[in-house]
């Protein structure tokens, strides 16, 4: 029987390209691996693209771990973000709410 998957989402932005088009990228831990996805649309589901649709620069890659031993969660993702920012040929649309909150839930 195989172990259940750890999953969780760390990043979740929605982006556009200078067409016009909308895409978004999640950013999800799993089974203490960083995992990159890119879908058409502003869903978490449909086409997948590969990640050079973002038009990083050759040799520029999204990370997969952190860069200094202790650097947080939030300061990862904003490293992601000022990369998409800086260096993508896609616009940051929205961050998404990466924690779910209900509020009078007992």
């Amino acid at each position: 029987m195989s172990k259940p998957l750890i999953k969780s989402k760390v990043l979740h932005l929605q982006l556009t390209d200078v067409g016009g088009g909308d895409y978004t990228l999640l950013t999800n831990l799993v089974d203490g691996s960083i995992k990159h996805i890119l879908y058409d649309g502003h869903s978490s589901y449909g086409t997948k693209f590969s990640l050079a649709k973002l038009g990083l620069p050759n040799g520029m890659y999204l990370p997969v771990e952190p860069t200094y031993e202790d650097e947080t969660i939030e300061e990862f993702r904003n490293r992601i973000i000022q990369m998409i920012e800086e260096e993508s040929q896609m616009v940051i649309v929205r961050v998404v709410q990466t924690e779910v909150k209900f509020h009078n839930y007992e």
